[in-house]
């Protein structure tokens, strides 16, 4: 699929080969190749189904963790993009949940107040127990600058988040 952006068609090709063989005797266990999720620079990327999770920057060894039934966050941390049943805020949200609790099983992200910059994110730790926090969340004047796409000489600005914790429990 290179003629949208060429780390797609340099990277999701042959991963979507890899993958596809490597799933072929699972069980319940389908691989689709799309033409465009979007996140050119984080190719080969993968939407795990039926919750939506986005992983990017996939390597061949990552293939048994992608396949494991029980696919846990962390078993893959660092590749995580976010879940697209989620608003861009509430991603940031969930972001903050794993950044600040890299250990947790599980994160939880509810209640977007009438602004969308009011979200309660719960955290489940390992012991069970279960950490509550209140987040404002509002767009940053401060760009980052990025590459475009793989290979690409020119950067572009974009604007992250910031979080300020109203409340934590």
């Amino acid at each position: 699929h290179g003629a949208h952006d060429l780390c797609c068609g340099k990277y999701g090709y042959a991963y979507y080969k890899k993958l596809h063989h490597a799933a072929k005797d699972k069980e319940n266990v389908r691989v689709w190749m799309v033409s465009h999720i979007g996140g050119h620079r984080f190719a080969p990327t993968l939407i795990s189904m039926p919750r939506g999770d986005y992983h990017g920057h996939l390597t061949e060894e990552d293939i048994p963790q992608l396949l494991n039934a029980g696919l846990t966050h962390t078993a893959l941390a660092k590749k995580y993009r976010g879940c697209s049943l989620y608003s861009t805020v509430q991603q940031v949200a969930e972001g903050f949940g794993w950044e600040h609790h890299p250990d947790a099983t599980h994160v939880m992200v509810d209640d977007i107040g009438s602004d969308d910059a009011n979200v309660t994110v719960r955290v489940q730790l390992p012991d069970v127990s279960t950490k509550v926090y209140r987040l404002h969340i509002t767009q940053s004047n401060t760009p980052h600058m990025l590459l475009g796409s793989c290979g690409a000489e020119e950067v572009t600005a974009r604007y992250g988040w910031d979080v300020g914790v109203v409340n934590n429990q």
